[in-house]
């Protein structure tokens, strides 16, 4: 027992040794504060400041083409971008061209059409082809955002066409179609990149972005109908409940009584009988 007890004295003493000689060897020095970072002016500026730091225009034209589209370009600003005397307060062009997998001669020939026009936007991380057309319009969206001030966007798809004129020539024309976007869509878009779900057809990702909640109010204006399953056929699908219809100036659409009639019939038919559930004629 009282080896035991030797022990545990010789314990303690080893432990409290090592406690001063800890406390002992750390300095009594206050260690500095922490690094904080500090923002530059441009991204402590609000949104607003930082867009009206930027190039000011109207429509701000964003046109798909590719590397080897060089002289479909050259025509789309002989022609199509020449309709209009406007100058860059108006509108404003840029061709989006995805450059990840281009031989060095491509990138020379890019560089040359980038020093004479100037209107090209030159995307490092992209591989220009069908598969990533949807990628393509995201870049080229967040791009311009932080590029120019603009109202809407004019998003256009190339689409070369030759037309005959009357002396005997072909003369190239741009007819491209595409969409407008409101700077506040196209701001979102940008702000939300990284959340967004890329789709390979084109026409299926704009509406998804385009569609949802993205509005700030939304109404529907269609019919919506209560079921009576106590009254006869003919009486089951009166519409009764207004709720949904927004107060004010919208009013129920007419409902064509020989529609709704023979949609009464079908419905009721289901619940009722075979002889109750058919409608006479």
């Amino acid at each position: 027992m009282r080896r035991l007890a030797t022990y545990l004295l010789c314990a303690c003493c080893a432990c409290a040794l090592c406690t001063i000689i800890v406390v002992l060897s750390c300095s009594c020095e206050q260690s500095p504060p922490p690094i904080r970072y500090r923002a530059s002016p441009r991204i402590q500026n609000s949104a607003d400041e930082r867009r009206a730091s930027l190039p000011k225009t109207y429509l701000m034209i964003v046109i798909m083409t590719r590397a080897n589209d060089s002289a479909v370009r050259a025509v789309i600003r002989d022609t199509w971008l020449k309709l209009s005397s406007k100058g860059v307060a108006v509108f404003r062009h840029i061709f989006p061209v995805g450059i990840a997998n281009l031989s060095k001669r491509s990138l020379e020939l890019l560089d040359e059409e980038q020093n004479l026009n100037g209107d090209l936007l030159l995307l490092d991380a992209l591989i220009d082809d069908y598969a990533n057309l949807a990628r393509k319009t995201l870049m080229a969206i967040d791009a311009v955002c932080h590029m120019y001030n603009f109202d809407f966007l004019l998003k256009e798809i190339k689409k070369l066409l030759e037309q005959k004129v009357v002396k005997e020539k072909i003369k190239k024309l741009y007819l491209g179609g595409g969409y407008v976007l409101s700077h506040k869509l196209a701001d979102f878009i940008s702000r939300n990149k990284d959340l967004l779900k890329l789709y390979r057809y084109l026409d299926l990702y704009s509406s998804m972005l385009t569609a949802g909640r993205l509005c700030v109010k939304e109404y529907r204006t269609r019919g919506s109908y209560v079921y009576d399953w106590s009254v006869p056929p003919s009486m089951c699908c009166v519409r009764q409940n207004t709720s949904i219809w927004r107060e004010g100036n919208l009013k129920m659409p007419p409902t064509p009584k020989r529609r709704l009639k023979n949609f009464a019939s079908i419905r009721c038919s289901l619940k009722s009988d075979v002889g109750r559930g058919r409608e006479q004629k």
